[in-house]
């Protein structure tokens, strides 16, 4: 079996702020799909926000939530494939 490759987990949590880039972040680490889980979520409320029109206050209160835990999960993930091997 290869050995596992470290990431840095400051640079795989910048990385998950850029679009589409955050997809190829979090399949270096193998975790594409628990990537996706949050970001879905939020792009389902993000539709539903603006189909019912609801304000634009939550619109901001969204996106920057998703600014917010977007890194923070980028980071759970690359710290558990960090210590996988270990």
């Amino acid at each position: 079996m290869p050995e596992q490759k470290q990431h840095s987990v400051k640079m795989q949590m910048i990385l998950s702020l850029i679009p589409f880039v955050n997809l190829w972040a979090s399949y270096r680490i193998e975790s594409l799909r628990l990537f996706l889980v949050p970001i879905i979520i939020f792009w389902i409320l993000d539709i539903v926000t603006f189909e019912y029109e609801i304000s634009w206050y939550g619109t901001y209160v969204l996106w920057a939530t998703q600014l917010i835990i977007t890194p923070i999960w980028m980071r759970f993930l690359t710290i558990r494939w960090n210590n996988l091997d270990t």
